[in-house]
């Protein structure tokens, strides 16, 4: 000590070969001890990125679950809107309801909704779709009720040619189309001839789109229904159809 503090350069070659013999000792002792941190460093690392990936996994489940929920409410939203393609007068009274089932089988055509003596409804009310007359109310519940289609074999709708004014009936016939029956004699259609309710007889007002003519063969004239019940998923049943006032877009 007396040497290192008087002449401090005096033993360091001495210090320098001791520390040069002791290096492959002291690295050795420290190897298990720079392996441990590191396996641990390493640990710590594997557990964090586990546990950033199941942070991940559930934010991208959150974010596919909203994704759902987005599309659902955008169909829900294009379903709602394609109701006002019939625009009705302010006047005119309607609850909006949304199809439960299709109950149609080889012997009837209906539909239930969801929607019933509780929210208003009775039966014999009309039910439309966006594109027309979709058929009226025969069966009612307090929640429910079911609607009888314009193509069931029991129903009767009465109409006008909308460019002759000639009043005819459309008759389901269970199957896809309807047809005209109570024609005038020598009556000419052709193809594409739009027919409308009248109003006669009660139940549907005047002015709402029924169908079209789609074909004509002598005295048969079949009927394509402008409502395609395989394409909606919302109803208007008006509630007030005595007499009232319907402007089609």
């Amino acid at each position: 000590m007396f040497l290192s503090v008087v002449n401090p350069n005096l033993l360091s070659s001495a210090r320098m070969a001791a520390s040069d013999a002791f290096s492959p000792l002291l690295m050795t002792i420290r190897s298990p001890f720079d392996t441990a941190s590191s396996m641990i460093g390493d640990a710590t690392g594997l557990a964090a990125m586990k546990a950033e990936n199941i942070r991940l996994s559930e934010e991208n489940e959150r974010l596919r679950e909203w994704y759902q929920r987005a599309l659902a409410l955008q169909v829900e939203n294009q379903a709602l809107e394609s109701l006002l393609n019939v625009q009705l007068k302010p006047e005119l009274k309607y609850k909006t309801a949304r199809i439960l089932s299709d109950t149609s089988s080889a012997y009837a055509k209906s539909l239930m909704i969801a929607a019933g003596e509780t929210e208003g409804l009775a039966k014999g009310q009309p039910v439309l779709s966006g594109e027309g007359v979709l058929g009226r109310i025969v069966e009612l519940g307090d929640h429910s009720a079911r609607v009888l289609l314009l193509t069931d074999l029991n129903a009767r709708i009465p109409v006008v040619i909308e460019h002759s004014n000639v009043h005819a009936i459309v008759a389901g016939t269970n199957g896809k189309e309807a047809f005209l029956t109570h024609l005038p004699e020598d009556t000419q259609f052709k193809v594409g001839d739009r027919l409308l309710t009248s109003g006669f007889g009660g139940g549907y007002p005047a002015g709402l789109p029924v169908g079209v003519v789609s074909k004509v063969d002598g005295t048969n004239i079949s009927v394509e229904p402008y409502a395609d019940t395989s394409r909606i998923h919302f109803v208007r049943v008006i509630t007030n159809a005595e007499n009232p006032n319907l402007h089609i877009k």
